[in-house]
């Protein structure tokens, strides 16, 4: 006789894994690996965004032969007066490398919290289906966003050194000959750094997006009107779109801050806007007001199909319920004329016909219900 290995019972389900082929994400892993914590992690990753950007611009224009915080007639923008550069650095890039790399977190959590309260439902095997499937199709996301990424910040790094080469703009990291200066290079280095993880951050926003809408397909959407975060129980999915609100406030801070550096500071009150920081600042806006409703509604529109089938679900019970309870007042209106006799039989017609007017009302309509 051969001994036959017996079929395991319960498979383990893959996990789902968005993070293969991503830098950001390896290297936030091992930083949390270093002990101390999630929180400190953060930390140390907040530090080394700051260390690799802020600091090295810092020491290299305090290095550099223009003064920090006086203009004079070959420099219109100091450091400390580029407002958008230093906000761009302490705040907003550190803030999307957090964003991007704590997604994966926050998918794990509301993906565990909806499923255990039986809000979304799925089986083991479709569960597994989607896991093997997109733990593939994130690496190649990961793979051809970073690759995007260099060049689109490549060549945006590349627009800002022959928009502000101009001498007559008087930029902190030009000469006065319009020469780019050693902290020019850093400068250039930072931008190429900041707009590649804003592309990063879309793709991946894009990705977990259909993610959602592959889960939702192959899932059971049961809402529960009275829970307690009076959404339905999908508050824990609506963080992903909050936290796409806090990258979109953060980039349109710095938007608002380009307009202001570029009309108050580098362009005078008696001097007209050039050209070429005019279409900057318009393309700044442009890509904020399309970009950003896409951005912030993308993770949330997934479960807008599942949310309208729901709700004509919940209507037709409703009314079938409706439709329930008149029948049994109409039974136990003819078991009142049959016990009563013929002296009751005018207050039974009267509520037999309210009985059937409340039929009426309440009798699902035939038309198909459109989603």
């Amino acid at each position: 006789m051969t001994a036959t290995n017996p079929a395991p019972v319960n498979a383990p389900v893959d996990r789902l894994d968005t993070t293969t082929g991503s830098a950001a994400h390896a290297l936030f892993r091992c930083l949390d690996r270093g002990g101390g914590g999630r929180a400190l992690a953060l930390f140390r990753l907040y530090a080394i965004a700051v260390a690799l950007t802020l600091l090295p611009l810092l020491i290299g224009a305090w290095l550099g032969p223009h003064s920090l915080v006086v203009r004079n007639a070959e420099l219109k923008l100091p450091f400390f007066y580029d407002w958008t550069i230093l906000f761009a650095f302490l705040v907003s890039f550190p803030c999307l490398l957090i964003l991007t790399v704590t997604d994966q977190h926050v998918l794990d959590q509301s993906l565990k919290t909806v499923e255990a309260e039986g809000i979304i439902t799925i089986s083991p095997e479709d569960k597994q289906r989607v896991a093997v499937r997109w733990n593939g199709r994130f690496r190649i996301v990961n793979l051809v966003g970073q690759a995007s990424a260099a060049m689109i910040g490549a060549s945006i790094a590349y627009i800002n050194y022959r928009l502000f080469k101009e001498p007559s703009l008087g930029h902190w990291i030009f000469d006065g000959r319009g020469a780019l200066l050693g902290v020019g290079y850093v400068f250039l280095f930072c931008l190429f750094l900041f707009y590649a993880l804003v592309i990063i951050y879309l793709f991946r926003n894009i990705a977990l997006s259909l993610l959602l809408g592959d889960i939702v397909r192959h899932a059971r959407l049961q809402l529960l009107p009275w829970h307690p975060d009076r959404c339905g129980g999908l508050r824990p999915v609506g963080r992903l779109g909050l936290r796409n609100q806090y990258a979109l406030s953060i980039f349109g801070v710095n938007v608002v801050l380009m307009a202001w550096v570029m009309i108050h500071d580098i362009v005078g009150p008696q001097e007209e806007i050039p050209a070429s920081l005019y279409a900057l600042m318009i393309a700044g806006v442009i890509a904020y007001l399309i970009l950003g409703p896409i951005v912030f509604v993308a993770p949330l529109l997934p479960f807008r199909s599942g949310m309208q089938a729901n709700k004509a679900e919940l209507r037709f019970s409703a009314r079938l319920f409706s439709l329930r309870r008149c029948c049994r007042s109409e039974a136990a209106c003819r078991r009142t004329k049959r016990s009563s006799g013929a002296r009751s039989f005018s207050v039974y017609e009267r509520n037999r016909n309210a009985c059937a007017s409340n039929c009426h009302r309440t009798r699902p309509s035939p038309r198909k219900t459109r989603n």
